[in-house]
């Protein structure tokens, strides 16, 4: 069995339960997702996140979790991990950087490899605020 890894800072960790549908591919309701917090790690093309979702007046309108990554026109984009016909496959995060006025951008080749350039912005769809580190699965209820 290998020994267990130091969490270090423990402030820079927060824990997410799982109630409902939103992340039934990979986790069932009832787990606890151990996340750390943006600000203390780089993220990966890949890695699972949690994302707050922002409504027209910039209230936090859901919670989601899935895998960050680029779309073809290079936004950064959450791909949602549900099997709920309600929720989006994936959702906008970061709208790509404007590119000299030319009205379409160019397309680009993202390697999986490589790091996801993101830092939040006032107007952004989405933030990320933590990358899932560990979970625990749902707690048995005794038997009678």
């Amino acid at each position: 069995m290998p020994a267990p890894r130091e969490l270090g800072d423990t402030t820079q960790y927060f824990a997410v339960s799982v109630v409902d549908d939103s992340l039934d591919a990979v986790y069932p309701p009832g787990a606890t997702l151990l996340v750390r917090r943006l600000g203390s790690v780089d993220l990966k093309i890949g890695d699972l996140v949690i994302a707050r979702c922002f409504g027209c007046n910039g209230e936090t309108v859901e919670v989601l979790t899935g895998t960050v990554g680029y779309s073809r026109t290079s936004e950064v984009v959450l791909s949602t991990k549900s099997h709920n016909p309600e929720i989006p496959a994936s959702v906008p995060v970061q709208p790509a950087a404007a590119n000299n006025g030319l009205s379409e951008r160019p397309l680009r080749y993202v390697p999986r490899d490589r790091n996801v350039d993101y830092e939040p912005h006032q107007g952004d769809p989405a933030e990320v605020i933590g990358l899932v580190e560990k979970s625990l699965p749902p707690q048995r209820k005794p038997r009678q």
